[in-house]
């Protein structure tokens, strides 16, 4: 444990205190302490029953370095009253031309009130929106774009036709971005968005911040349809199957759900090729499922590929929950994983309609990786524009 400790103390983390329950220190965040009441917060603390991941004693926590945000995110949908938040990003690497310019990446956000995606730049610690959208749908809210496979029916309770994307994740592989709907009927009134059951990719021109030829597709129902999860799909609230991570290593495709998760919480894998074939037949492909325990009502808010194909899993509250923000570490080809740290931010997140609430971190992105560490940012979906922040976390060996 002092290895550890001195590790993590090198890598500008900090151990939650000690407690006489295991996840004391884990809900008992220094930023909330003083706007809680004392109660309530023993109340929060006590709610989460013991989870496995946690049997190696506290994790270390990280508030990470806030990144500045130069200007505001483009917002055409968002409801007013609503923060603008991120719900899905990605990064492509480092620009090597320009002069002057080296280093700074193209960087694509999306959030799920909206139809299209924004290009930004990051240069050091400045995240800068230049409003280069990736247009998902077409602007009039109607089914006007080709769409590969069959367009799912019968979900929900009612449909209430084309809306917003419902954009929930970005992947980035080589030079194609992946971005995905939640494929869940809406949480407050259970309707069907068929906007929200589709999958979309982009050859990305970085340099430019614009992707060309944007291919979409229904199939991802399908996936779910011939999953474990299949009596899940168009299911109401935190009983339906709901995506929010995304990853592509190599051919695969990895689909992290945020629900429902009420023990375990499921990652689906399947070839890309399966769900992008030309055509309007339904996929047929039975996806290998895995699951994993990362603690009660705890589902997946994001996923991001490390460069040996070993996936970053963001896990937090499935719903309303008190469930805190852990990153943990899996390794596909065996099923294993472990807890790495516990995420967390000063700053308070705002409730749809105004008052603050905790924030809710939805999105990962790798930023640099080396064997024993990686740098990372991290961004919220109740923040206006992301409240991105920078971790720098150890990748060492138990």
């Amino acid at each position: 444990m002092m290895v550890k400790r001195l590790a993590c103390q090198r890598l500008g983390l900090g151990f939650p205190p000690h407690g006489d329950h295991p996840h004391a220190g884990t809900i008992l965040a220094r930023a909330f302490t003083s706007a809680l009441i004392p109660a309530l917060v023993l109340n929060l603390a006590l709610a989460v029953a013991p989870d496995p991941a946690w049997s190696h004693g506290p994790l270390p926590v990280s508030l990470g370095e806030p990144i500045g945000v130069a200007r505001s995110f483009i917002s055409r949908d968002t409801k007013a009253g609503t923060p603008r938040g991120i719900s899905g990003f990605a990064c492509l690497p480092p620009d090597q031309g320009q002069r002057g310019q080296q280093g700074r990446r193209a960087c694509l956000a999306i959030n799920d009130e909206e139809r299209f995606a924004e290009w930004a730049w990051l240069d050091g610690s400045t995240l800068t929106p230049t409003g280069a959208l990736l247009e998902l749908l077409s602007k009039g809210k109607q089914p006007d774009d080709a769409i590969l496979g069959t367009q799912p029916r019968g979900l929900c309770a009612k449909d209430q036709g084309f809306g917003e994307f419902d954009g929930e994740a970005i992947a980035i592989a080589g030079d194609q971005v992946y971005l995905t709907g939640s494929h869940a009927c809406s949480r407050a009134k259970g309707q069907f968005r068929p906007s929200s059951f589709i999958l979309a990719r982009a050859r990305a021109e970085p340099r430019e911040q614009r992707a060309e030829t944007v291919e979409r597709t229904w199939r991802v129902a399908d996936v779910l349809r011939h999953s474990p999860l299949a009596a899940t799909l168009g299911r109401p609230g935190h009983e339906g199957a709901g995506i929010e991570g995304l990853a592509v290593v190599g051919d695969r495709l990895y689909l992290g759900l945020r629900t429902p998760a009420p023990d375990k919480a499921a990652i689906l894998a399947v070839e890309v090729a399966e769900l992008f074939a030309p055509g309007e037949q339904p996929a047929k492909v039975k996806p290998e499922a895995m699951t994993l325990r990362l603690g009660a009502d705890t589902g997946i808010r994001d996923l991001a590929a490390l460069k040996d194909g070993r996936l970053l899993v963001l896990a937090g509250p499935a719903d309303a929950g008190v469930a805190p923000f852990v990153l943990h570490l899996l390794t596909p080809a065996t099923g294993e994983s472990r807890p790495l740290v516990e995420l967390r931010t000063e700053e308070l997140g705002k409730k749809k309609g105004g008052g603050d609430e905790v924030a809710k971190a939805e999105a990962i992105a790798i930023l640099e990786e080396s064997p024993v560490e990686i740098s990372l940012l991290v961004l919220y979906d109740n923040i206006a524009d992301g409240g991105p922040r920078r971790h720098r976390l150890g990748l060492l060996a138990e």
